[in-house]
C-alpha cells in the first residue's frame, strides 16, 4: 500500500443518456480514489459531469469527442484518428500523471494510449463493464488494423479490471494474461436503497394497478443480450395458472417496440406486465423497495456484446430476493446464498409454477430476503468492492511507478538503439577496422588485445580494443609507433570497443569501463558507476578534453547515473562526434594518462592506516 497521494486519470468517454439514468461505474470509482486522498482527474464527454460532492477531489475535462450510447452497447466504429489525437493532446495538458483508467472497450484510443504510456511511463488499466458488439470489418486493412490496435492494448494495460466472471473469461481467451484480470462487481448500494424504504413514489399513483398483488422488477437494458422475450412468456404462464403476480419492467433500448408488441400478442401486456421508462435510480430505489421479488436476467453473447449483468445488484441491495433466469455466475451466487431461487430456462410453464409456489410461501421469501441484504451489506456492497479497487490501484502504483517504467522502457529504448547503431557503425567502418588490422599485424602480434574490466553490477567482461602498445614498441620513431598514436589520439583504437556493445557488456553511452581491480576501492557513491553498463563515450569524456582528477571524473560519471535520459544520451554522442570531427579528441582515459587508480587508494589508506 502505498501512503503517498496519486493523481489518476479517468477515460470515460461514452455519453449515458438520459442523465441519471442507470449505475455510473466510473462515478463510483471516482469518488473511491478521491474519497482516500488521491487526485482524480475526469476526461469526458462534454455533456458528462461527475456528481461526486464537494468532499472529493475530482477535476472533470470535458475535452474528448463524446462517444454515443444510449441504453444499449456502447457504439462501435469510432473515428479512431481524430478521437485518437484528442486523447493524446489531452493527456498531454495534464501534469503528474501516475495511473490511467480507461473505460472498455478502449480500442479507438489504443494507439494515442500506448504512445503517451510509452514516452511517460505511466501504467494502463483497463476497467470493463460491457463488451461492446464486434464491428464486422469487410476490408483488409481494417481487419489489420482493428488486430493491430487490439495487440497493442494487450501489451500496453497492466490491469484489467473485470465487472463479471464472463468479461474476465473473454479478456483471458484474448490471451491478457490471467494474473491481471480481477473480477471487481459493481456492488450493491445499500445506502441509498435502504434510505428510500419509506419513501412514496409517484409511479403508484400513475399506476394503481401495481399496488396489488406480489411485484416482480426487472430493471435493465432491453436489448437482444437479455432474455426478456423469455420473461415475458413466463408472465403469459402466470396468468394461465392464475397467479396474480405482477411483472414490471423498467427500462429502455432498442427491442423496447419489439418486446412491447410481443407482451401485446401474449395477451400480457398492461395484465401482469407493465413497461416503464428507464427511471432515476432515486425512484428505482422507491420501486425495488415496493417490490416483492427482483428478476435477474443472465446476459447472452449478441453479436459479440457482452454485459456484466449487474442490475442483480440493485435488488440485492434493497433486501429482496433475486429470481434468476438463465446460467451464470448470478445464478451461482443466488443458489449458493439461498438468496432467492433459479428459474429454468427455455420451460415458462415449469418456471411460472416455481414462481407462484416460491411465493405463497411467506417464510422462504423472507429469509432469502435476509441473505440477499447479508451478501448486500458484505462482500458485495459498493462500498467494499470500489474499495478493493482502489487497494488495487495503489499497489499497481508502487509496482509500476511511471518513473521505473519509464526509466526501464528508456532502457530497453537505449538497448535497442545501442544494437542498431553498432551493427550500422560495424558495416560502415567494416573497411577501416579490416585495414587498421592488417597494418597492426605487420608487427607480428594479433591486432585486437582483450582487457579485464568491470561491467554493470561489477560484472567482470573483456574489453576489445586494437593492440597500439605492441605496435608502439617498435621503437618511437618507428611508423608502427606513430600510426598506434595516431590510433589513441583519434581514438580509433576503440572501434573494435562497437563489438562489446553488440554482446551487451556496453553501451554507445556512459562511464568508460575501468579496471576491476579498481572496483575494490569504490566508495559507496562512486560503486554507482556501476549501476549501468560502461560505455564507448560518456560524460566525463565530453566534459573533460583537458583531463581529469579522479575525483572528478567519478562526480561526472555519478551525475550521468542519476540525470540520464536519451536526449542526454543523444547530447553526449554528438559531442563525442562534433570532438573528434574538429580536431579535439576524445578526452584522455584516466587508465592510462594518469597515476593508476587503485596505487593511488592504497597509499591513501596505507596513510591513514598509520
Amino acid at each position: 500500500m502505498t501512503s503517498a497521494k496519486l493523481h489518476i486519470v479517468l477515460i470515460d468517454p461514452w455519453i449515458q443518456t438520459p442523465v441519471d439514468i442507470g449505475w455510473n461505474r466510473t462515478q463510483a470509482i471516482s469518488r473511491a480514489l478521491a474519497l482516500a486522498g488521491h487526485a482524480v482527474t475526469w476526461l469526458a464527454g462534454k455533456s458528462q459531469a461527475p456528481d461526486s460532492g464537494s468532499e472529493t477531489k475530482i477535476v472533470l475535462k470535458s475535452c474528448l469527442q463524446p462517444l454515443e450510447r444510449r441504453f444499449g452497447f456502447a457504439a462501435v466504429g469510432v473515428p479512431t484518428f481524430g478521437y485518437g489525437f484528442g486523447l493524446l493532446w489531452a493527456l498531454r495538458g495534464i501534469d503528474q500523471t501516475d495511473i490511467i483508467i480507461v473505460r472498455h472497450p478502449p480500442l479507438a484510443g489504443a494507439l494515442a494510449l500506448a504512445l503517451y504510456s510509452l514516452l511517460s511511463g505511466v501504467p494502463i488499466l483497463v476497467d470493463a463493464d460491457t463488451l461492446a458488439p464486434e464491428k464486422i470489418e469487410t476490408g483488409f486493412f481494417a481487419r489489420l488494423a482493428g488486430r493491430f490496435r487490439f495487440m497493442v492494448l494487450r501489451r500496453t494495460a497492466v490491469h484489467v479490471f473485470a465487472a463479471a466472471p464472463d468479461i474476465k473469461a473473454w479478456f483471458e481467451a484474448q490471451r491478457f494474461p490471467p494474473a491481471g484480470i480481477t473480477v471487481d462487481p459493481n456492488g450493491c448500494d445499500s445506502a441509498l436503497f435502504a434510505g428510500a424504504r419509506d419513501k412514496p413514489s409517484d409511479i403508484f399513483v400513475k399506476y394503481p394497478q401495481l399496488n396489488y398483488g406480489p411485484l416482480l422488477l426487472y430493471a435493465g437494458r432491453l436489448n437482444r443480450g437479455r432474455p426478456i422475450a423469455e420473461l415475458l412468456e413466463i408472465a403469459a404462464a402466470l396468468r394461465v395458472i392464475g397467479s396474480d403476480a405482477r411483472i414490471v419492467i423498467v427500462g429502455d433500448g432498442p427491442d423496447r417496440l419489439d418486446l412491447n408488441a410481443y407482451a401485446s400478442r401474449l395477451d400480457v401486456l398492461e395484465k401482469n406486465v407493465w413497461f416503464l421508462p428507464a427511471q432515476p435510480r432515486s425512484v428505482l430505489a422507491t420501486l425495488m423497495n415496493a417490490a416483492t421479488l427482483g428478476l435477474a436476467l443472465t446476459p447472452q453473447r449478441f453479436e459479440g456484446g457482452l454485459e456484466a449483468g449487474s442490475h442483480i445488484f440493485d435488488g440485492l441491495a434493497a433486501g429482496k430476493p433475486i429470481a434468476v433466469l438463465g446460467d451464470g455466475w448470478q445464478r451461482e451466487l443466488i443458489e449458493g446464498r439461498q438468496a432467492g431461487l433459479a428459474l429454468p430456462a427455455k420451460n415458462p410453464e415449469a418456471a411460472a409454477r416455481e414462481l407462484a409456489d416460491f411465493l405463497r410461501d411467506g417464510d422462504l421469501v423472507r429469509r432469502a430476503g435476509e441473505q440477499a441484504n447479508a451478501l448486500a451489506r458484505g462482500k458485495y456492497n459498493t462500498e467494499r468492492t470500489m474499495a478493493e479497487i482502489r487497494h488495487r490501484v495503489e499497489k499497481i502504483a508502487v509496482r509500476h511507478s511511471r518513473h521505473d517504467v519509464a526509466r526501464r522502457r528508456s532502457a530497453f529504448a537505449k538497448r535497442t538503439f545501442d544494437i542498431l547503431a553498432a551493427f550500422v557503425a560495424l558495416a560502415i567502418l567494416s573497411p577501416v577496422l579490416v585495414l587498421i588490422s592488417i597494418v597492426l599485424m605487420t608487427s607480428g602480434h594479433l591486432p585486437i588485445a582483450g582487457r579485464a574490466r568491470s561491467g554493470q553490477r561489477g560484472k567482470p567482461f573483456k574489453l576489445y580494443t586494437f593492440d597500439t602498445m605492441m605496435a608502439a614498441g617498435s621503437g618511437p620513431t618507428s611508423w608502427r609507433s606513430t600510426f598506434a598514436n595516431f590510433l589513441r589520439r583519434s581514438a580509433l583504437d576503440r572501434l573494435p570497443e562497437l563489438f562489446n556493445v553488440v554482446l551487451g557488456d556496453m553501451s554507445l553511452t556512459g562511464p568508460r569501463p575501468l579496471p576491476a581491480e579498481y572496483a575494490t576501492y569504490y566508495t559507496e557513491a562512486q560503486q554507482r558507476r556501476l549501476d549501468v553498463r560502461p560505455g564507448l563515450t560518456g560524460w566525463a569524456q565530453v566534459n573533460g578534453r583537458k583531463g581529469l582528477t579522479w575525483d572528478e571524473m567519478f562526480a561526472h560519471d555519478i551525475w550521468y547515473v542519476e540525470h540520464r535520459t536519451f536526449w542526454l544520451d543523444v547530447k553526449i554522442l554528438l559531442r563525442t562526434f562534433f570532438g573528434l570531427f574538429l580536431g579535439h579528441g576524445a578526452a584522455p582515459l584516466p587508465a592510462g594518462q594518469m597515476p593508476r587508480f587503485d596505487e593511488i587508494e592504497a597509499r591513501r589508506q596505507g596513510a591513514e592506516d598509520a
